[in-house]
């Protein structure tokens, strides 16, 4: 006898919602691979150069995943890059949700010092086998104000919700 699935369901649910609040100057922009993403917009006499940036990436993951392989990975391939470092894990809460963080610090030639946050957070498979999903949020900061900026992007990241999808 056929099984009818679909998508969203329980067992395919539909991604989370996600919501940031972004403050004068900023603005939306399309990444691939992000459900949302933003960044502030240079000022008119600023010097070429990357601007501070929040994205959000929402991935599906197997049953039981955790943040702590995810987590690995960052501190990892923060590692590799010259003068690589990576706080030591963190916790945030946004709203209901309690999330693991860590900073991540690099050098790149002809900018300096790159910083960013990762905010990270598991919401659990709505049913037994059913897939669970990663909520990765990113702020990314750079060049010469770069004390400065990480303080914004630590702002607006705090203003992010994240609504688990629902069944209707």
């Amino acid at each position: 006898m056929p099984t009818p699935v679909s998508f969203p369901s329980d067992l395919f649910p539909g991604p989370p919602s996600v919501h940031v609040v972004l403050p004068d100057g900023w603005a939306p922009v399309v990444v691939p691979g992000t459900v949302l993403a933003a960044g502030r917009l240079p000022g008119e006499d600023e010097p070429a150069g990357p601007v501070p940036t929040v994205e959000v990436r929402v991935e599906t993951g197997e049953p039981g995943l955790d943040v702590a392989a995810p987590l690995a990975e960052l501190r990892g391939s923060v590692a590799q890059r010259p003068g690589g470092v990576a706080s030591d894990p963190f916790r945030a809460s946004l709203g209901d949700l309690e999330l693991v963080g860590t900073d991540l610090s690099w050098v790149e030639d002809g900018l300096g010092t790159v910083l960013q946050v990762h905010l990270l957070h598991v919401l659990p498979a709505l049913v037994p086998g059913g897939p669970t999903r990663l909520v990765r949020l990113t702020g990314t900061c750079g060049g010469p104000r770069v004390r400065e900026e990480y303080d914004a992007l630590r702002e607006v990241l705090s203003t992010a919700t994240v609504t688990p999808w629902a069944a209707s």
